[in-house]
């Protein structure tokens, strides 16, 4: 019989509490990086371009997935239309972003535009690998503390 496999075995803790590792904070604070490469964005005074997000573990962002989700499920049973296209799911993602995020101090359009649901949506709409970033930082804080 083998003996089984431990992934990163090397780094073992003889003690763990799943409990203390629990998240700590409920918000996500995330730098835009340019694009192309990857360069931090600043803002017009020279600030860093920041979104202030809630976490994936949080109650509000749970909630908002699962209201989403009921708006599809309702959706595909009133329309007999079970499949979602690209700009459904596309609009999905990023009213989900945009209900997640509390701040920001980003520069959009020679503006400072104030962090309202409806201009975090048209903003993540529009600027698509902005919401890829954002996306990826969600999904990288499920995963980490």
């Amino acid at each position: 019989m083998a003996a089984p496999y431990y992934v990163n075995r090397k780094h073992t803790q003889a003690m763990s509490d799943l409990f203390k590792l629990k998240p700590s904070t409920d918000n996500i604070i995330y730098t835009v990086h340019h694009p192309v490469d990857d360069t931090l964005l600043l803002n017009d005074d020279g600030s860093l371009m920041t979104i202030e997000l809630l976490s994936p573990h949080s109650e509000q962002f749970k909630q908002n997935q699962l209201q989403q989700l009921a708006k599809q499920i309702h959706s595909a049973a009133t329309e007999d239309d079970y499949n979602l296209s690209e700009d459904n799911l596309s609009a999905a993602t990023s009213e989900v972003l945009a209900l997640a995020t509390v701040s920001w101090t980003i520069t959009f359009d020679d503006e400072t535009p104030a962090c309202t649901v409806a201009k975090a949506q048209e903003i993540y709409q529009e600027v698509h690998w902005l919401r890829y970033q954002l996306e990826a930082a969600v999904a990288h804080r499920m995963v980490t503390l």
